[in-house]
């Protein structure tokens, strides 16, 4: 019988829940522990035929192999140290910490513990996405020169979340970010940010935006434009469009089921609901692959340094945003 990465999964939210079910059904993986002190917690648990505890103490237990972090983003610190400290590989959600001083210092300790950690940079896993980096390697574009990534939220965030999310750039922003280092192969010097609060009061209460827009320049030369949305209304809107010297190419799709309906009232479709319908398969995937990754001692796809660059980017175009000037990056 092949061997299976016993996983436990720490917090059972929305993204903790759908790591845990992808773990279970995937073929090299299963969890152990479900960790969380909220009463679905312990249900979650029991239906996957799992362990429950409420504390991170939990995580020295002997039927851990790796561990799993889906918790707020606030949390993350605590719980990666402490996966670290019983010598646990560590998956992680997006973004590593709020803050960028606060990302340093967590990913300096990733780094000196030597364990294998993934930070949770999905939409790689896209196969979408995966056919744009490729295409990009292989030179199929020529030299890049711009680069338009789209992250469009039907709906805000509760207010108790955004207090704690670092903003517009860090939360929403941070998969536009590493997706714009990822498919150039280029490192981001600059940026220049602004944005608009809109009908959201708690939004401009929190200093935060609901719309927000950032040009920034790469390394290399080329240049991107990233639009943000807290507020499309009309559903879960993420689009990028690659520009070369030798062709384009764009990837992203509105409609879920990709189905147009067309009669005497016009053209009807129903938008893409969310980011777990829209990345179903891409968060699967990226779960296999840790699984695989872990057990067969190959080395991370989306390692700490990524969550830090990331997150330096994201902490510039805050500061544009709100000085109104350029920021350079600060890695």
């Amino acid at each position: 019988m092949e061997l299976r990465l016993r996983v436990a999964v720490v917090g059972a939210g929305r993204m903790g829940r759908r790591h845990a079910e992808n773990l279970c059904a995937g073929p090299r993986s299963a969890v152990s522990w479900i960790v969380d002190p909220a009463p679905e917690a312990a249900a979650l648990a029991q239906r996957l035929g799992a362990h429950w505890a409420p504390g991170l103490e939990v995580l020295t237990a002997a039927d851990i192999d790796a561990v799993v972090i889906a918790t707020p983003s606030p949390l993350h610190a605590a719980a990666v140290e402490t996966a670290l400290e019983a010598g646990h590989p560590v998956f992680c959600e997006k973004p590593l910490l709020p803050g960028l001083e606060a990302t340093r210092t967590l990913a300096a300790r990733i780094e000196a513990s030597g364990r294998y950690f993934q930070i949770g940079f999905m939409r790689r896993y896209d196969p979408a996405y995966a056919e744009a980096r490729r295409a990009v390697a292989a030179g199929e574009l020529g030299n890049l020169r711009h680069l338009l990534l789209i992250s469009r939220d039907a709906l805000p965030p509760p207010e108790a979340y955004l207090a704690v999310s670092g903003g517009i750039f860090t939360d929403l922003g941070i998969h536009d970010i590493d997706l714009l280092r990822w498919l150039s192969g280029d490192e981001i010097v600059s940026a220049t940010a602004q944005g608009t609060v809109g009908e959201t009061a708690y939004i401009g209460a929190l200093g935060d935006a609901e719309e927000a827009q950032a040009l920034v320049r790469l390394r290399g030369g080329a240049c991107a434009s990233l639009l943000l949305s807290r507020t499309s209304l009309y559903g879960y809107d993420i689009r990028t469009e690659l520009w070369g010297t030798a062709g384009s190419l764009c990837v992203g799709y509105l409609r879920e089921p990709a189905v147009e309906r067309r009669d005497r009232g016009g053209l009807h479709a129903r938008a893409v609901p969310g980011f777990l319908e829209r990345f179903a398969l891409a968060y699967r995937l990226e779960m296999e692959d840790f699984a695989a990754r872990v057990l067969e001692g190959r080395p991370s796809p989306a390692t700490a340094a990524d969550a830090l660059a990331a997150a330096a980017v994201a902490e510039a175009c805050s500061r544009s945003f709100a000085s109104g000037q350029p920021a350079r990056v600060e890695a």
